[in-house]
């Protein structure tokens, strides 16, 4: 237990996980969701945890389940990246 950087804030609590070189692999199974309805994605998107990375951390879930009474006219898409600091060790810099 400690404290690390983290994108959204200053310092955050943290636990250090060391890998045993020695230990099995375990290969991740990638679960179909095309099948599911709506509400059942909304619960693995709330269940996993995603949030956003900006300034907030906001729930994805939330952002994804306006009130049914809303009427959605506008979608609007972020097709940049402007925070470098966030991606800065992503798997395509190699």
């Amino acid at each position: 237990m400690g404290n690390c950087v983290h994108p959204i804030r200053v310092s955050a609590p943290a636990i250090t996980i060391k890998v045993d070189k020695e230990a099995a692999p375990i290969v991740w199974q990638q679960s179909s969701w095309e099948h599911l309805d709506a509400q059942a994605l909304l619960g693995k998107i709330k269940d996993g945890g995603i949030i956003g990375i900006g300034g907030a951390g906001f729930p994805t879930h939330v952002k994804l389940k306006p009130p049914a009474d809303a009427k959605i006219d506008t979608l609007i898409l972020n097709g940049a990246e402007c925070e470098p600091y966030i991606t800065r060790r992503s798997s395509h810099d190699g």
